[in-house]
C-alpha cells in the first residue's frame, strides 16, 4: 500500500483557517474599510494595496496547489492484475486493469509555482481519466520502480524523485 501524507492537508486547511481568522482583522482598521467601501480611493492606500497583493498572490498559488492536492490524494495498491487506487476523502475505488494504463507523465507545474518541489505526475487510463501522485508518496520510489515494471503504455516519464536545488 503505498499512501499519501493527510499531514499535507491539515496544513492546507491551517492557512485557510489563518486567512479566515485574519481578515476579520484587516477589516477592522479604518483606512483599510474606507477603502474597501469606496470612501476613499484604494489605490491610495497603503494598507489597503499592501493586502489586496497578498490576497490575491495567496488566492493564485493556493487555490491550484489545493486543487492538485485534493486531485492526488490517492493511496494505491498494486495487485498482480491491476492497481487499485483509493481516495483518501472521497473514499472513490477504482480498480484498474495493468492494460488500461495509457501513460504515466509529468503534470505542468502550477502557475507561479514552477520552481516548487512538489511538482505532480499522473497516471493517465485509457478513458482520458487521470489520477495524481507526487514525490511525498510513501515508498515513491519503489511505487514508480512497480509502476514501471508492471505498465505496458508507450510513455513512462513521471518525476523521479523528490526535486531538490
Amino acid at each position: 500500500m503505498f499512501r499519501q501524507h493527510p499531514g499535507l492537508f491539515v496544513f492546507f486547511a491551517g492557512l485557510l483557517a489563518l486567512f479566515v481568522s485574519l481578515m476579520p482583522l484587516a477589516l477592522r482598521d479604518p483606512d483599510f474599510r474606507a477603502a474597501v467601501s469606496l470612501s476613499v480611493n484604494p489605490l491610495t492606500s497603503a494598507k489597503f494595496l499592501l493586502i489586496a497583493v497578498l490576497v490575491v498572490l495567496g488566492c493564485i498559488i493556493y487555490i491550484p496547489l489545493v486543487r492538485r492536492m485534493w486531485r492526488s490524494a490517492w493511496n494505491f495498491e498494486l495487485t498482480a492484475d491491476r492497481l487499485v487506487a483509493t481516495h483518501q476523502f472521497s473514499r472513490r475505488r477504482l480498480e484498474i486493469p495493468w492494460g488500461s494504463v495509457a501513460a504515466v507523465t509529468r503534470l505542468a507545474p502550477s502557475p507561479l509555482v514552477g520552481a516548487s518541489r512538489r511538482q505532480f505526475s499522473r497516471i493517465v487510463l485509457a478513458d482520458r481519466t487521470e489520477l495524481l501522485f507526487n514525490p511525498h508518496l510513501d515508498r515513491y520510489t519503489e511505487f514508480v520502480d512497480e509502476l514501471r515494471r508492471r505498465v505496458t503504455c508507450r510513455v513512462f516519464d513521471p518525476y523521479p524523485k523528490l526535486i531538490t536545488g
